[in-house]
C-alpha cells in the first residue's frame, strides 16, 4: 500500500489570497515567452476562470530563491488570475532547480512537451459525458465528422464543421461553446450537415476540367466559399455541379476565399 506520509516531498503546493505579500510579487523570468495582461492568451484564460476557476488543479510552477519566486510554468494563468483578483496556486520546487541553465532547461521542456487540447480532444471527451443528453450530441457530431473524412469523403476541419453547426459560413472566435460541452444541435443541423456531405462529395466526382486535388477540397478558404454560395438563394447548385464536368476551374491555384467564391459563381453561369 503506498502512504504518502513516508515519502519524501519534493515540492509543495501553496494558495496565496490576493491579499498575500507574495501575491504581486511573482517574477516573469526574462528568457521566457514575452506576455502581457492584454495578451490573447491570458484574456482568454481569465474568460474561463471567470465561470470556473480551476487554478488549483494545474498551478503554477516556481522557483524559489533566496528572496524571489520565478515563474517557471504558468505566467499566462497568473497574470489571469491577478486581472480577476482571484486565488491563485504555486508548485514550489525545493532548491533543485537554482542554476539558470536547469531553469531554462526546465522551461524550455515544458513548453516543448505540452500540448493543448484540439477540438477532436474535446469532442471525444463530451461523448463520453454521459449527463444532459451531453454524449449523445457529441457522439453524433464525431460520427458526422468521421463521414466528412471517409475514404471518399471530402475531407472537413473540425472549425469548419462546427461553424456549419453555427449557421456562419467562416471560422469565428475559439468555439468556447463547443469547448463547453454546449454544442449547437438538432435534426436541422444534422440534415443541413447530411446535405453539405452530399453536396462536396458530388463537387468531388464531378469536377474533372482538372480534378480537384485533395489539399484543395480540404483547404479552408474553398469550403468556406462553397458554403457561402450555398447560403446564397440564387446561387444554383445543380446547375454548378453539372458544369463542373466541362468547364475549366482554377480552384486548385487560388487561395483567397473571394478568389474561390468568384470561380464558384463564373462555372455556375457558364
Amino acid at each position: 500500500m503506498f502512504i504518502i506520509d513516508n515519502e519524501t516531498p519534493v515540492s509543495h503546493v501553496y494558495k496565496l489570497e490576493p491579499d498575500h505579500p507574495m501575491y504581486n510579487n511573482l517574477n516573469l523570468l526574462t528568457y521566457n515567452r514575452p506576455v502581457s495582461k492584454d495578451n490573447h492568451n491570458v484574456i482568454n484564460i481569465a474568460k474561463s476562470m471567470k465561470e470556473n476557476n480551476l487554478l488549483y488543479a494545474a498551478p503554477i510552477i516556481v522557483n524559489y530563491t533566496v528572496d524571489r519566486l520565478e515563474i517557471i510554468d504558468g505566467q499566462h494563468r497568473y497574470l489571469a488570475a491577478k486581472s480577476l483578483n482571484l486565488p491563485i496556486y504555486i508548485h514550489v520546487l525545493t532548491g533543485q532547480r537554482t542554476f539558470q541553465n536547469e531553469k531554462r532547461k526546465l522551461i524550455t521542456t515544458l513548453n516543448s512537451n505540452q500540448k493543448n487540447w484540439g477540438l477532436g480532444d474535446f469532442a471525444y471527451h463530451y461523448s463520453k459525458v454521459y449527463e444532459n443528453g451531453i454524449s449523445e450530441k457529441y457522439s453524433e457530431y464525431l460520427t458526422i465528422y468521421d463521414m466528412f473524412n471517409s475514404s471518399d469523403g471530402p475531407g472537413i476541419t473540425h472549425g469548419i464543421l462546427i461553424c456549419i453547426t453555427q449557421g456562419r459560413t467562416t471560422r469565428s472566435g475559439n468555439n468556447i461553446e463547443f469547448k463547453s460541452g454546449e454544442l449547437e444541435w438538432n435534426n436541422s443541423i444534422k440534415q443541413k450537415l447530411y446535405h453539405i456531405c452530399k453536396v462536396f462529395k458530388e463537387i468531388k466526382s464531378r469536377t474533372s476540367q482538372p480534378v480537384l486535388t485533395d489539399q484543395t477540397m480540404k483547404k479552408q478558404q474553398f469550403q468556406t466559399a462553397i458554403l457561402t454560395a450555398l447560403e446564397n438563394p440564387e446561387f444554383n447548385c445543380k446547375r454548378f455541379i453539372k458544369n463542373l464536368h466541362t468547364v475549366k476551374n482554377s480552384f486548385n491555384i487560388l487561395s483567397k476565399k473571394i478568389d474561390m467564391l468568384a470561380e464558384v459563381y463564373r462555372i455556375e453561369i457558364n
